[in-house]
């Protein structure tokens, strides 16, 4: 499986959506929960991204801050953050 994760702790893959800061709409991309804090992102566009984004899962697409941690290709890992952790990084 990805990153050498097993796939039993692994749920399907969910429709999300990723958000950059400009003006565009943002653009579809399929991602699996790894933890509460981590996803895998899949989207041809993975290596245009920033460090930084909106990644925004179905069925609420309510934005969320994330980092990417790794990447292989079309396929990213990234950190979700709550806006609390963001407010605490930016002040340290």
């Amino acid at each position: 499986m990805y990153g050498g994760m097993k796939s039993r702790n692994l749920q399907g893959p969910i429709a999300a959506k990723i958000l950059l800061r400009t003006s565009s709409p943002g653009f579809g991309c399929m991602a699996v929960r790894l933890s509460r804090d981590g996803l895998l992102l899949m989207s041809e566009r993975a290596k245009d991204l920033p460090l930084w984004f909106l990644v925004a899962l179905a069925p609420s697409f309510e934005p969320t801050p994330c980092a990417v941690v790794w990447q292989n290709g079309d396929v990213i890992r990234v950190a979700v953050f709550d806006g609390a952790e963001l407010l605490r990084a930016e002040c340290a």
